[in-house]
């Protein structure tokens, strides 16, 4: 099972009580190990009695960051004054259970090699890459040649996801590690693999602390815990996703995950931003389907996709129901065991259903002409009512 790491900054050793009460809260909250993040501590003269102290009354086992400017943190220094200041925690007899070295700096110094080596089996390397603005093109080459290094305990791989194709990529590469790995994306198009690694076999994902994220898409560990019931998620776990842009409105993961929770099923819907445009969700949803094991079992879909989604159903050769059909949008497509994929719309029924009224030869305004009034006019017609509709362009309207 992966373990969720929580993600401290302690910007100054004045910083130490409010960071290990931040510490202490996000172990309560469900982190396994505290990343204690010292980017602005001086290396050539770090205060060891505070390092001592912030890895010695760790609420939990502890990794020691030093991130660079480079790849998403503060620090401005080279390898060297790395070295230096992993020495003066050898010299103070400071084991936290990771140290984590960035790949580039590893490369660059043999002293920071030789050093780190000293720290004996006790102390693990996690070694790292973080790429801020998307996928390396050499992202295959640098896994290889990072766990080729017989030094690392466990490698890390982050970059900044671009399109769904990335998370589907993080897992490609756990599938076929040689040694433990964490493979995340960062960004909100990043979410699905930094819940969902487990399921894979990642060894960690990150989680913010009460201070905030440390990286672009995480999310705190009560979010993870809780809402997304990240200790619960197997290889057996049915995936679901809602699809739209933007979905920071949306609550459709707080209300599906909350339901799974309460009846016990084994499942878990996760937000997927999908940029307006027919191509980007059919580009979406062929990678996520094209995987050989594909864990997506059924689609949320909201605008601006409702048209798109039963475009989509239709071209693949599945079946639509006859209210998605007479709506011309739908908002769930299911995908069956065998790949089968149907277009539903649960909208039209949720509006007649919801209305509390008789229907029949009563009067109705629908406000919109889009892709859930598509489906709201389609139920209320269907329903006996008489519809108007009112929109802000013509055509649209008329077209429906």
């Amino acid at each position: 099972m992966a373990c969720i790491a929580v993600s401290i900054p302690v910007p100054t050793t004045d910083d130490l009580d409010a960071s290990l009460a931040q510490a202490v809260a996000s172990v309560e909250a469900g982190a396994d190990l505290v990343e204690w993040r010292v980017d602005d501590w001086p290396m050539e003269a770090p205060d060891g009695e505070a390092l001592a102290r912030l890895v010695s009354e760790s609420p939990a086992p502890c990794i020691v960051t030093v991130r660079s400017v480079a790849e998403g943190g503060t620090f401005e220094g080279n390898a060297q004054d790395l070295a230096d200041f992993f020495q003066v925690m050898q010299d103070e007899d400071i084991q936290p259970r990771y140290i984590d070295v960035e790949h580039a700096m590893w490369e660059e110094s043999n002293e920071l090699q030789s050093v780190c080596g000293a720290f004996g089996a006790d102390v693990g390397l996690i070694l790292s890459m973080h790429e801020l603005l998307g996928r390396p093109e050499d992202l295959l080459r640098r896994a290889v040649a990072m766990q080729e290094v017989e030094a690392a305990s466990v490698v890390k791989l982050v970059w900044r996801a671009r399109s769904a194709r990335d998370n589907v990529e993080a897992f490609e590469l756990l599938h076929t590690r040689s040694k433990p790995m964490i493979a995340l994306c960062m960004g909100e198009l990043g979410l699905p693999s930094r819940v969902l690694t487990g399921c894979a076999g990642g060894f960690l994902t990150f989680a913010s602390g009460p201070a905030g994220p440390t990286a672009e898409g995480q999310c705190d560990v009560e979010t993870l815990v809780e809402r997304y019931r990240f200790r619960a998620l197997t290889s057996a776990t049915r995936v679901m996703a809602v699809m739209g842009w933007p979905l920071g409105h949306s609550l459709s993961p707080i209300v599906h995950n909350a339901g799974f929770a309460s009846t016990g099923f084994d499942g878990v819907l996760l937000p997927m931003p999908v940029i307006a445009g027919w191509e980007s969700f059919k580009a979406t949803m062929s990678v996520l389907l094209g995987e050989p094991d594909c864990t997506l079992h059924g689609v949320c879909v909201t605008l601006p996709h409702k048209e798109h989604a039963l475009r989509f159903v239709r071209e693949a050769g599945g079946t639509i129901t006859d209210i998605a059909e007479r709506a011309g949008a739908a908002n769930t497509v299911l995908i069956g065991d065998d790949g089968e994929l149907t277009a539903d719309n649960t909208d039209a029924a949720a509006v007649v259903e919801t209305l509390g009224i008789e229907l029949a030869g009563s009067r109705v305004a629908v406000l919109g002409a889009g892709g859930a009034a598509r489906a709201v006019v389609a139920g209320l017609v269907e329903a006996g009512a008489r519809v108007d509709v009112f929109n802000r362009s013509l055509d649209r309207a008329t077209s429906l």
